[in-house]
């Protein structure tokens, strides 16, 4: 998974939240 790649696209920084903080356990409505 590129999060750096996804980070760049402004569409697509809800799902890079959501998927950074999935990987210390937390889950968030986005």
């Amino acid at each position: 998974m590129e999060l750096s790649a996804c980070v760049a696209q402004s569409s697509c920084n809800d799902n890079f939240v959501a998927s950074y903080l999935k990987m210390f356990g937390i889950d968030i409505d986005v």
